[in-house]
């Protein structure tokens, strides 16, 4: 929690057709990657393969971290998100540090299982020029764009 931000990861995750996973949430009905808070000690590596474990029901054995963005992505808080987050979540922190992780996922989609978790609404993949059909602007947008995805996914540049 270096500067009271908590430390946070997110899955690219795509399959043998190359097409990415995104889910949507209960609560806000939006559709995102996924995304994890790490516990403390945690390594990215190790946090995200738990996470997607717990949430997805996707094992280990199924997936191959192939790579993340170089960057950190750093978002900190304004003071009503800070004060919401403290009554509605019991959590205090000023901002969250997020790592973008790519991971290859190769099962049928038979293993993924959406009830495992209660905040989980559907899934589904995507080619990677439809992601902006899928994700609201001012997400996930303003940290990549399509063509960086690219770049990420076929490893141009930016490891």
């Amino acid at each position: 929690m270096e500067n009271n931000l908590r430390r946070n990861v997110m899955g690219v995750i795509i399959n043998n057709e190359w097409k990415v996973l995104l889910w949507q949430y209960v609560s806000s009905g939006s559709r995102t990657f996924p995304k994890w808070w790490l516990e403390n000690g945690e390594t990215n590596n190790e946090g995200i393969l738990r996470e997607i474990e717990e949430e997805l029901a996707i094992k280990k054995d199924n997936l191959n971290i192939i790579g993340h963005y170089k960057q950190e992505y750093q978002k900190i808080f304004t003071e009503e998100e800070i004060q919401w987050k403290k009554v509605n979540k019991g959590e205090d922190y000023r901002g969250k540090t997020e790592k973008i992780m790519i991971l290859k996922y190769n099962g049928d989609n038979s293993d993924i299982d959406i009830n495992v978790s209660n905040e989980l609404k559907a899934y589904n993949r995507v080619s990677i020029s439809e992601l902006s059909l899928y994700i609201k602007h001012g997400d996930l947008l303003n940290i990549i764009d399509t063509d960086m995805l690219e770049k990420i996914i076929w490893k141009i540049d930016i490891f």
